[in-house]
């Protein structure tokens, strides 16, 4: 008969398929194979044949016969296929960085590999807030982080047959950003080169800015790293009040 099974992952012992022999003069005996996955050996118990051994080599061996010769000399071959899938594997996570209070965390952990589909069996230390969710060949993230701080997990999934892969991560929620005091508050019209600056903490990296007013005539505020500058040189002089909105990467808002 057709095997029972006719697909594995590599690596995973316990292979399960069986070919059941009927008719013909007992007992009957194996007296050749081909083409079978790297690693499994045919074995005849009574009327069942079993394979032994570990498939090691992922691939679709789509030419495998085996040739049963009964007491008195009859034989028959049967042909068939036994795809071995590659063990199941998680690649690393795309975004490690993400700032508290806000939804829609992007980071994703890629998966491939396994039989039959594969299923999170275990995850630690997931960033408060959150729950880890496998979806098709992806592992993301869903919920609203609450907490700060740094986050080291791991997740474990199992294919259908039983194969386990783990992978470590690292998530850092950062505390929604804040901007601190201008550091010079006066300057000389027509003078070029203000030092002042403000300072962003913590906030998830990088910074944009989306809106200013009041910023002196002949100025730009841009953000450098984690501080907000200003270019260019005053040409008018006068008091400005002035505010800067930023977003960070995560989409947090702070006005100053």
């Amino acid at each position: 008969s057709n095997p029972t099974t006719t697909q594995w992952t590599a690596g995973s012992a316990g292979f399960t398929a069986s070919m059941t022999v009927s008719g013909g003069t007992t007992p009957h005996a194996i007296v050749s194979y081909t083409g079978l996955p790297t690693g499994l050996t045919p074995v005849l118990h009574g009327t069942t044949i079993t394979f032994i051994g570990t498939p090691t080599v992922a691939g679709a061996f789509s030419n495998g016969a085996i040739m049963i010769q009964d007491a008195v000399g009859a034989t028959v071959i049967k042909r068939f296929g036994i795809t071995i899938n590659a063990a199941p594997s998680i690649g690393n996570l795309t975004a490690t960085q993400w700032t508290t209070g806000l939804p829609g965390f992007n980071g994703a952990i890629a998966v491939s590999g396994g039989t039959g589909g594969l299923s999170i069996v275990a995850s630690s230390t997931i960033p408060a807030g959150m729950l880890i969710v496998l979806n098709g060949n992806r592992i993301t993230f869903t919920g609203t982080p609450t907490t700060a701080g740094t986050y080291a997990g791991s997740v474990t999934l199992r294919d259908a047959i039983g194969a386990t892969v783990t992978q470590a991560f690292t998530i850092t929620i950062n505390a929604a950003p804040t901007i601190g005091n201008l550091t010079v508050t006066q300057w000389t019209a027509g003078k070029a080169g203000f030092t002042g600056v403000m300072t962003i903490t913590p906030g998830t990296a990088p910074f944009t800015i989306v809106s200013s007013s009041g910023v002196p005539t002949g100025m730009t505020a841009v953000v450098v790293g984690n501080t907000v500058r200003f270019l260019g040189t005053p040409t008018v002089a006068q008091t400005y009040a002035g505010s800067i909105t930023l977003h960070d990467a995560a989409g947090a808002t702070i006005t100053k």
